[in-house]
């Protein structure tokens, strides 16, 4: 099966690390488990769709914050800043699927790519469009995406042909259905949503060094005061939070993938005090780091096998 559960490991710049399919077939798709890790903040120059397979996931994208039942789906528009959590009263399953506009638009100049890809580029402020079941259109949608996260999970017969015919059912039948110049964000929202990006690739860069709100509005050439309200009203946390919790996500990952002690670990990951990284990995992982590399090394090595 050409199918992967996401990792949601990011680079510099924030944007998930998993290879998109590779440059002859841009596309992958992947099932993800909430109930099993959350999907954080991120963003890629791709676009991406979404489909609840199963649960009530919230999806977080900039200023919105939405819960998606059973059966709707999501599109989101290149560079767009989102996340998605589980709710624990009914734990998220997703279908989803990442890929470049060039699969269906070919070259800049090619009417594929003037009348599927324009649409979105020339609207940058048009982030994402919610897709319902119960709207025909919107159905037709999400079943072309289906259809397309299928295909590459099963990888049927001329699979690279299906996807690519579903992908440009799926764009057009938006196009023709969407008014682009009702569903944008502000010009503030625009800012704080560049400024944003400007941090996260800050903070990549820098998370185990002595970050502060100072630093980071010095960054983008703010006052603190506009720091903390950008990332409260675009990601709904703080700057610190947000860098306690990357923090915490980078030690998971070496505590599965090295052998370095937990002290080490907490020490290259920002934490100089090793009690207050043990308090805080409990609270987020509901283990000590010991626990959680005895618990989880199993489990990874099975997933490989």
């Amino acid at each position: 099966m050409a199918l992967s559960t996401c990792t949601n490991l990011t680079d510099l710049y924030d944007r998930e690390l998993i290879r998109h399919g590779d440059p002859a077939f841009p596309i992958a798709c992947y099932h993800d488990d909430l109930s099993q890790s959350n999907v954080p903040w991120h963003w890629h120059e791709e676009w991406e769709f979404a489909i609840v397979s199963e649960g009530l996931p919230e999806f977080l994208m900039e200023n919105h914050h939405l819960k998606i039942k059973k059966g709707d789906g999501i599109f989101f528009n290149s560079r767009a800043l989102h996340a998605v959590t589980n709710n624990p009263e009914a734990p998220g399953r997703l279908h989803s699927g990442v890929f470049h506009p060039r699969l269906i638009g070919g070259s800049t100049d090619s009417i594929f790519w003037q009348s599927l890809v324009l649409p979105f580029q020339q609207n940058p402020s048009m982030r994402f469009l919610l897709l319902h079941e119960s709207v025909p259109w919107e159905q037709k949608v999400l079943q072309h995406f289906e259809a397309v996260w299928k295909a590459i999970a099963y990888e049927q017969e001329d699979y690279e042909n299906l996807v690519r015919y579903e992908l440009s059912a799926a764009i057009g039948t938006t196009v023709r259905n969407t008014d682009f110049s009702a569903a944008g964000l502000s010009d503030q929202e625009l800012i704080n949503a560049g400024r944003i990006r400007s941090m996260l690739e800050y903070i990549e860069e820098h998370y185990n060094d002595d970050l502060n709100v100072d630093t980071l509005a010095e960054q983008i050439s703010v006052s603190p005061s506009v720091c903390l309200r950008c990332f409260h009203q675009t990601l709904n946390t703080t700057p610190m939070q947000y860098v306690k919790q990357l923090r915490l996500k980078k030690s998971a990952h070496q505590l599965l993938n090295t052998k370095k002690t937990a002290k080490e670990i907490a020490l290259s990951c920002g934490f100089n005090d090793i009690s207050y990284f043990t308090k805080s990995f409990r609270e987020l992982y509901h283990c000590t780091p010991g626990e959680y590399r005895s618990a989880q090394r199993p489990k990874k090595t099975a997933d490989l096998l």
